[in-house]
C-alpha cells in the first residue's frame, strides 16, 4: 500500500492539478485488484478502473438500453468488467497448480468451489465484483473528504503533518518503509480519520424490513414496510458532539464524546 501511495503522488507531481476522488479511486482499485486476483494495471489493454467508474456512476440511471444513453454505457462497462474477470477466474481454474500459484484471494476462493452448492465458478466471479465496488468508493471518498477538510482547517493540517515528520526524524534510515510500530503511534492521525468519517461517513445509513409492527416514538411502523435507519444524524446530534458541524479532530482526545 505504501509503495502504491509513493508511486500514485510521484504521477500527480507532474501534474498542475488533479481529480483527487477520481485519482485516489484509480489508485484504490489498482492496488486492491492486484490483492485479490492479480490484476497489473501496467499490463492490462483495457484500464480496469476506468470501466468501474463508468459502471458505479450509471447505477442510478433511467434503465433504457438505448445506443447513447447512460444506461447502455452502463452495461457495456458492466460486460467488459465481467468478461475479464470470468477469463480470470477460468485462466486459474486451468493453471497447473489450481488455487496455489499466486496466493491471493482468488486462490482461496477457487479451492472453495463445489465445496457448498452455493459456491460456483459464476459466483466467484459475482464475489470478486462485490469485492472491487466495496472498496473502490469507499476509501477514495474518505481521503477526498479529508483533502478538503483538512486544506480548510490549516491548523489541524500543521498538527497532523508534525506527528508524521517526528516519525520520519526519529529513524536511522530516513528512507526506511513504514513499520507497524510507526503506524500504531499515529494517534492524531486517527482522530482526523474519526474525524472525517464522522462528518463524511462512507454510509449514510442502512435499510432494514420490519417483520411486525412496532412502535418508535409514538410512530407506529408496520409490518413488512421498509426502513432507513440514517446512522449518520447521530454524528451531528449535539448531545454527542459538542458544535457537530465542526471539524475538530481533538474531540476524539477524549473517550466519553458527552462531555466534549
Amino acid at each position: 500500500m505504501e509503495m502504491a501511495v509513493h508511486n500514485a503522488l510521484k504521477s500527480w507531481s507532474g501534474k498542475e492539478s488533479i481529480d483527487v476522488k477520481k485519482e485516489i479511486s484509480s489508485m484504490v482499485f489498482d492496488f486492491t485488484a492486484k490483492q485479490i486476483f492479480g490484476y497489473d494495471t501496467d499490463a492490462s489493454p483495457v484500464k480496469l478502473s476506468d470501466k468501474f467508474s463508468s459502471f458505479l456512476g450509471c447505477l442510478v440511471t433511467l434503465p433504457l438500453n438505448v445506443p447513447g444513453t447512460k444506461y447502455y454505457n452502463c452495461m457495456k462497462d458492466h460486460k467488459c468488467i465481467m468478461n475479464k474477470l470470468r477469463q480470470v477466474v477460468k485462466e486459474r481454474l486451468a493453471a497447473p497448480k489450481m488455487g496455489e500459484e499466486y496466493g491471493d484471494l482468488l486462490d482461496s476462493a477457487i479451492k472453495d468451489i463445489g465445496t457448498e452448492k452455493l459456491v460456483t465458478e459464476e459466483f466467484v466471479v459475482y464475489l470478486l465484483l462485490g469485492l472491487l465496488a466495496a472498496s473502490y468508493d469507499s476509501s477514495s471518498l474518505t481521503v477526498a473528504v479529508a483533502f478538503k477538510l483538512l486544506s480548510e482547517n490549516p491548523a489541524v493540517s500543521e498538527e497532523l503533518t508534525a506527528e508524521h515528520e517526528a516519525i520520519v526524524d526519529t529513524r536511522i534510515d530516513k528512507d526506511s518503509s513504514l513499520t507497524w510500530d510507526e503506524y500504531k503511534s499515529m494517534t492524531f492521525t486517527r482522530h482526523v480519520i474519526n474525524e472525517t468519517l464522522r462528518i463524511g461517513p462512507i454510509v449514510p445509513g442502512v435499510l432494514r424490513r420490519t417483520l411486525q409492527d412496532i412502535e418508535v416514538k409514538g410512530y407506529k411502523i408496520p409490518a413488512g414496510w421498509s426502513v432507513m435507519v440514517v446512522t449518520a444524524a447521530q454524528h451531528y446530534n449535539p448531545e454527542a458532539f459538542a458544535e457537530p458541524e465542526k471539524f475538530n479532530p481533538s474531540r476524539w482526545k477524549v473517550n466519553d464524546l458527552k462531555r466534549i
